[in-house]
């Protein structure tokens, strides 16, 4: 419903002549915004992650993408991308050994972790030692990991690039 409020929104801004062309623009750039990141942290699509894992829980070498968008308790109450928990954490909290966790054991390769952090990382997922690594884009250029076997993607990027590079690590 949120989704489809937006998308009226963007069609009544396209149309509305009186505002002018590049404040229009820049309206409709922020919807469609504020429509990816509500799409990114969709609760059901996470279920479904959790189902996913759940069949591959003997399974190594996974990739695991998330979104840049947050977590939201409750989504229809808030267009802040600043609330919640960030995608990665929901994901890894989700998946992994938690109190409320599958049990999988992953890591996370984000921008948060050194680049030795990173390389120990990239040595455990190699030997198998983890199931997966949650990422959001840091492994998208420049980073080969050619041990990755399967991926799961759970939000795509806007930038072509970035999607064609996801893609790329696994095929």
């Amino acid at each position: 419903e949120k989704f489809n409020e937006i998308n009226i929104k963007i069609d009544e801004i396209g149309n509305d002549l009186t505002i002018p062309k590049r404040e229009r623009e820049k309206q409709i750039r922020e919807l469609k915004i504020s429509g990816y990141n509500l799409v990114a942290a969709m609760h059901s699509k996470f279920d479904n992650l959790v189902s996913i894992c759940r069949e591959r829980m003997d399974e190594t070498h996974m990739l695991i993408y998330c979104g840049k968008a947050r977590w939201k308790d409750d989504i229809q109450d808030s267009d802040s991308q600043e609330e919640g928990k960030r995608l990665v954490e929901k994901t890894t909290e989700l998946l992994g050994k938690t109190r409320y966790g599958l049990g999988m054991k992953l890591s996370k390769f984000t921008y948060e972790e050194s680049p030795q952090e990173r390389r120990k990382i990239k040595e455990e997922f190699e030997r198998g030692d983890v199931n997966a690594l949650v990422a959001i884009s840091c492994l998208d250029e420049g980073v080969d990991i050619p041990s990755i076997r399967t991926a799961i993607i759970t939000s795509s990027s806007n930038n072509p690039k970035e999607s064609i590079q996801r893609r790329g690590r696994v095929l």
